[in-house]
């Protein structure tokens, strides 16, 4: 995942985060377009930080509706993430997450 733009409408895919065993995959969909994100009161970290700071931002909608921001995730073409996540287990999670640690 070396290259992480897109075209409108391409597949794409988002990952939150990868260890060796595993994916934390937001899932696949399509780039949107890049534009600022809504305010999402508080509740999303770096996109309540891009929000603030009213700058634009890879708009990453997914399949079942779930819309990712770019500064929250890898990201890339769907092939690309799939050649990246390999043999390893995927656990798909969805914005706020909460991970094994407690993270949100």
């Amino acid at each position: 995942m070396d290259e992480r733009t897109a075209e409108e409408g391409e597949r794409v895919g988002a990952i939150l985060k990868a260890t060796d065993e595993k994916v934390y995959l937001f899932g696949y969909g399509t780039y949107s377009e890049e534009i600022p994100p809504p305010d999402p009161q508080g509740k999303r970290g770096m996109v309540d930080f891009v929000h603030s700071a009213n700058v634009t931002n890879p708009k990453l909608t997914m399949d079942d509706g779930t819309v990712v921001w770019g500064c929250e995730c890898w990201w890339g073409r769907e092939e690309e993430v799939k050649k990246f996540i390999g043999h390893r287990i995927v656990e798909v999670v969805k914005p706020p997450y909460e991970l094994d640690g407690g993270e949100k």
